[in-house]
């Protein structure tokens, strides 16, 4: 009987280390797995304006402007969150000679998706 104490301690033991391992793998992964949600939920909230806050913004653009320049001012007015997702996002479309060529004056709105503030920005220069 006294033996089969010491097995079943050893047991307890083993399976201890083992669930003790598991767990130290599994909540790294799950708070790495949270912050990527967190920051993929945020990305999309900015780019599709999912629930942003409505607000005028007029630009004034005088001279050509790199792309990192327009992205940046689009976020010093609250138009989008996150300036290097939206010059991602601008150079996935094709459309950087877009941004980087308007001139005059754009009206935005702080609650415009991506695809509505590239679409301003195309019709500033049609105007």
């Amino acid at each position: 009987m006294n033996s089969k104490n010491n097995h079943s301690g050893i047991s307890d033991k083993t399976n201890a280390k083992r669930i003790s391992r598991a767990m130290s793998a599994i909540i790294p992964l799950c708070f790495f797995s949270l912050l990527v949600a967190l920051f993929l939920v945020f990305a999309a909230n900015d780019m599709y304006a999912f629930a942003k806050s409505e607000g005028e913004v007029a630009i004034e653009l005088t001279g050509e402007c790199s792309l990192s320049e327009c992205a940046s001012l689009l976020e010093v007015r609250g138009v989008v969150k996150n300036p290097a997702l939206f010059s991602a996002y601008v150079r996935s479309k094709g459309a950087e000679n877009i941004i980087t060529s308007a001139t005059g004056k754009i009206s935005l709105n702080s609650d415009m998706s991506y695809r509505e503030i590239l679409r301003a920005f195309a019709k500033s220069q049609k105007e």
